[in-house]
């Protein structure tokens, strides 16, 4: 890991761990085709099971830098809308954590995790018993705890949570009812 930065490489992506699985699947299945292929090199190289499947010391210790990078990378988003906050008039709040809304949507903080109320095969072959919503399609009105799997099939997964519907396939998650 520490001669790949020297090269100058994990400056784009810092999560070398990515770029290790996606090359673990370009030397097992060299017939990859762009973009047919791109969702399913994204879910096997990224997916949190996957990342964990790289073993040794090494690997453990660039997993903490990464994963404590990132939850110091929120702490910092919430701490900027915070620190502004107690400047302004109570009733002004709302209005000023609108303008900080980059920071916790590049951040990924107001995406759902939701789980399903049962496993089912993914697009890509790989049982799933979560979905992550991003926070733009999200229902955050809702106080349902699990999303409700309606179809699955072996190209996509439609579901429900709260009051929306959605599809789940190789093209990634998109709200079924606008």
């Amino acid at each position: 890991i520490g001669s790949a930065r020297q090269a100058g490489l994990g400056s784009v992506y810092p999560d070398m761990r990515v770029l290790q699985l996606t090359r673990d699947l370009a030397e097992k299945r060299p017939d990859i085709e762009i973009p047919r292929d791109n969702r399913w090199l994204v879910e096997m190289a990224t997916h949190p099971e996957r990342l964990a499947t790289l073993a040794g010391e090494r690997w453990q210790k660039h997993a903490q830098e990464v994963e404590g990078g990132d939850l110091a990378k929120g702490v910092r988003a919430f701490y900027a809308g915070l620190s502004e906050l107690y400047r302004l008039p109570f009733g002004d709040f709302e209005c000023h954590f609108r303008e900080n809304e980059e920071a916790r949507t590049r951040l990924g903080l107001d995406s759902l995790r939701v789980p399903l109320d049962r496993s089912v095969a993914g697009p890509f072959g790989i049982a799933l018993a979560e979905v992550l919503i991003p926070g733009h399609l999200a229902d955050k009105k809702t106080s349902e705890d699990r999303a409700t799997v309606i179809t699955d099939g072996p190209d996509s997964i439609v579901l429900t949570h709260g009051a929306h519907r959605y599809r789940y396939s190789r093209y990634g998650l998109e709200k079924l009812d606008e």
